[in-house]
């Protein structure tokens, strides 16, 4: 016995519209709603346009406002990151004068200057550390073989570590990030001989400072 198909699909459908009636109707509803709701209103006219008055300028008052704002926010290191932005917007013809643009290039300088010490804390060791800080209270200019005694203990005590960091590019994290310095005698010697005349940087005793006022414990590690 065959069956009419075309029979029974139409049978089928009565039923289904039927059965599902209620649920069919209540989802035209919902769709109408959603559709009425994604149909924008339309706009009322833009208002004519009026004449804006500009605020006057007054020196004093911004010069009273530029020192509130970066009152005590001046230190060296600051000043210098400061002109190194301005000497970058001056590369491309562009100028920082009026008093905003003055504070905004202050904190621009500061916050720069905050996630590089942070981008360096991430990564120093703590003999690094150690090393900068004696650094620090040196008034004379350190030799290589000064801070080869931070190297070694170091390297004594975590040998996982210090595989395949040797004393050259362990000194050279200190220098390449700005903390030390080497002599300019030291600078003009040959490339194999060790670096003499090592002082700690404008930047490297703010790093220190900045561990301090930040509240950063030290490295436990290296």
């Amino acid at each position: 016995m065959t069956l009419n198909w075309p029979a029974v699909a139409l049978i089928l459908g009565l039923v289904a519209i039927l059965v599902f009636r209620r649920p069919l109707a209540s989802l035209v509803e919902r769709t109408e709603k959603v559709k009425d709701w994604l149909v924008a209103p339309k706009q009322p006219p833009l208002p004519e346009p009026t004449d804006q008055v500009l605020p006057t300028r007054n020196a004093t008052i911004e010069q009273r406002a530029l020192d509130e704002l970066t009152s005590g926010f001046n230190s060296q290191l600051l000043l210098l990151q400061e002109e190194s932005i301005r000497a970058d917007l001056t590369k491309h013809g562009l100028v920082a004068e009026n008093a905003t643009e003055k504070v905004l290039v202050r904190h621009l300088a500061g916050t720069q200057i905050a996630l590089h010490f942070e981008r360096i804390y991430a990564v120093l060791y703590n003999s690094q550390l150690q090393a900068l800080r004696w650094l620090n209270s040196q008034t004379v200019g350190a030799t290589a073989k000064d801070l080869l005694t931070f190297y070694d203990r170091a390297a004594a005590a975590w040998p996982v570590i210090y595989d395949k960091t040797d004393f050259r590019t362990w000194l050279g994290f200190l220098a390449s990030h700005g903390l030390v310095t080497e002599s300019e005698e030291s600078r003009e010697a040959h490339p194999s001989a060790d670096p003499f005349g090592l002082q700690i940087t404008v930047l490297g005793r703010e790093f220190l400072a900045f561990l301090v006022n930040a509240g950063r414990v030290d490295p436990t590690i290296g």
